[in-house]
């Protein structure tokens, strides 16, 4: 359960060195090597392939089917399970709906494709870990776990008729998961007696009482198979590496004959 708050996420990590890098090539500051064309050289190696990394992380940000039930977001690099009501699909529950306990206890206890670490997705700010949004006026929360699945993954929208997540615009990962349109538990507590909710037919995160019937949707941290470059982005950032193991080899080149 989610009482403490988490660690930085990776992506947001690594997106502030990539950040960091791309200012000093804008600003002329990173130098990689010495010394005229070859420093340019160098440089220009050194760009072809931090650029190869960058559109690769860009281009693929969507949700990703990877085969036996599991999709993963390469942008929050989480793991959800396609079936949003698996508790009732496995047999668990009769219908799914659980009260926190329940949910909780389902979520921690859950073993799929030899994975051990399932549990219900947070409601805390996904950029610092902070306390949640709340859906207080037209107030838009989608900097959760659930509200990037929904407002951002599956292009769904804050509403007062109960369309919410099936009406989502973006079909094509509507098409990987089969979410339920009612309230769905996260992990994040307000107390004994209070923890917050999704609900995905208005596009709304607020708290209820923990006795509350709710559906559960698994998710767990990071990815189930090796990250594979796009072709693009790999062919530039092989293009870049080659770069510098010739200049590399012309270096050598001229120091022999210099000796």
């Amino acid at each position: 359960m989610d009482r403490m708050l988490p660690p930085a996420r990776p992506f947001m990590q690594e997106s502030a060195v990539r950040g960091r890098i791309i200012r000093g090539l804008r600003a002329g500051s990173l130098d990689v090597g010495k010394g005229g064309d070859m420093g340019k050289a160098r440089k220009l190696a050194f760009a072809l392939a931090m650029a190869g990394s960058l559109l690769g992380g860009a281009a693929q940000a969507a949700l990703i089917d990877r085969g036996g039930g599991l999709i993963y977001d390469d942008v929050l690099n989480i793991t959800w399970l396609a079936d949003g009501n698996y508790a009732r699909t496995s047999g668990y529950d009769a219908d799914g709906l659980m009260n926190f306990a329940t949910a909780t206890r389902w979520a921690a206890d859950l073993v799929y494709a030899g994975y051990t670490d399932w549990r219900l997705p947070s409601a805390r700010r996904l950029l610092d870990g902070g306390p949640p949004c709340i859906s207080i006026g037209s107030a838009i929360c989608n900097n959760s776990e659930m509200g990037h699945m929904y407002y951002n993954n599956l292009g769904a929208i804050r509403n007062n008729t109960g369309d919410g997540i099936l009406a989502g615009t973006n079909t094509a990962n509507l098409a990987l998961v089969l979410p339920q349109s009612y309230i769905y538990w996260t992990s994040t507590e307000i107390d004994e007696e209070a923890a917050w909710f999704f609900r995905t037919e208005f596009g709304i995160q607020s708290y209820t009482n923990r006795n509350t019937p709710a559906f559960a949707w698994a998710v767990r941290s990071g990815d189930v198979i090796p990250a594979i470059p796009l072709p693009g982005s790999q062919g530039l950032l092989l293009a870049g590496l080659a770069l510098l193991a010739a200049c590399r080899r012309c270096s050598g080149s001229k120091r022999g004959t210099a000796s």
